[in-house]
């Protein structure tokens, strides 16, 4: 018999197999590679895998900010609510002169308290994300860079 957090996460997988197979009928393409980057960011500060998670932040905070942070407790159930329209004139330029696409990702997931695996929240968050068409951080692909997590419910 399968847990109730086991089905969630079957119940998760194959609704985002069902987004992909609906949005890959489409003509508009889908918005896959940061949704993929969101979910390794989760598993990542889930396992507390700093290597991990560094692959997914442009601007990583330091191993032992990122301990602290997420040392007792991590995020659960994430998936995304809404992705932002691919605009190509959502063009920027950062400070060194190298242009980037921006798109927003809307989020809702589970707080989790490490020890005993209690849910401490019902969070709602928005990440933004960026992938450089050049410099050095271009072959990276999109990167989360700014992120606003908010509790939008509380557990019994």
């Amino acid at each position: 018999m399968l847990n109730r957090n086991c089905g969630i996460k079957i119940l998760h997988i194959a609704l985002f197999v069902i987004f992909l197979f609906l949005t890959g009928c489409k003509d508009k393409p889908s918005f896959v590679a940061p949704t993929y980057v969101f979910m390794k960011w989760s598993d990542s500060v889930r396992k507390l895998d700093y290597r991990s998670y560094s692959e997914c932040e442009l601007f990583p905070k330091e191993k032992e900010v990122f301990m602290d942070m997420y040392g007792k407790f991590y995020f659960d159930d994430v998936f995304v609510t809404e992705v932002d329209d691919d605009n190509d004139k959502n063009i920027r330029e950062d400070s060194r002169g190298y242009k980037y696409k921006v798109r927003n990702v809307n989020f809702e997931c589970r707080r989790i308290m490490r020890e005993g695996t209690r849910v401490l929240d019902i969070m709602k968050g928005q990440v933004e994300f960026v992938r450089f068409s050049d410099g050095p951080d271009a072959k990276r692909g999109w990167l989360m860079f700014n992120r606003t997590i908010t509790r939008i419910g509380l557990t019994k």
